[in-house]
């Protein structure tokens, strides 16, 4: 009976999910018959793949000035000061400051603060989520500081308020340097949030 065998190769590989072979009692297993073609054919993928994520998405531009306000909605009405102090300890890194309202989600002001230094912009009143984004190298609005921005917001809200009888208003100061024992907590979030 031994002679009457057929001599049959193995499949190159199987595929499988969850640990399991695709292939049933009935069915034979996939085969792949040019597997090292797909195996190059992947491998040149991911390295595509790997070359455009860590590539920056442009040429460097100039540094903003300090205290550079971007207006993403006009809305007219009394105004609160807002205060950003960048940290002191850590002057390589530049700031791009975000506030958005907290009911609509929209972002009303964005405030450029360069390492070590301090800016403030006068916001209409509300209340507003922090959201900041930082890095050394700025690649504009829409790439911030590349793909190494880091971005964080503040777990709680800020409320600029106004009070029109006696024609005052309270701000905010957002000091940014990182301690275990300050009072405004943070999380690291998803560069999307600065939308």
């Amino acid at each position: 009976m031994a002679g009457n065998r057929k001599n049959h190769k193995k499949p190159a590989f199987q595929l499988y999910m969850d640990g399991l072979p695709l292939a049933s009692k009935h069915k034979p297993p996939l085969h792949v018959r040019h597997a090292s073609a797909f195996k190059w054919g992947a491998l040149g993928a991911l390295i595509v793949a790997a070359i455009y994520l860590f590539q920056e998405p442009g040429p460097e531009l100039p540094l903003p000035a300090n205290g550079t306000v971007t207006w993403s909605q006009n809305r007219p009405g009394p105004t609160a000061p807002f205060k950003f102090e960048a940290s002191k300890t850590d002057t390589s890194q530049n700031y791009y400051v975000r506030l958005v309202e907290k009911h609509s989600g929209q972002a009303v002001v964005s405030l450029f603060v360069r390492g070590g230094q301090d800016a403030f912009v006068n916001a209409p009143v509300g209340e507003y989520r922090v959201i900041v984004a930082e890095g050394d190298t700025w690649y504009g609005d829409k790439h911030y500081f590349g793909r190494g921005t880091s971005v964080t917001e503040g777990l709680k809200t800020i409320e600029l308020t106004y009070d029109p009888r006696t024609r005052g208003s309270m701000g905010h100061v957002v000091s940014y340097t990182k301690r275990l024992d300050g009072n405004y907590p943070t999380r690291q979030t998803w560069r999307s949030e600065l939308k």
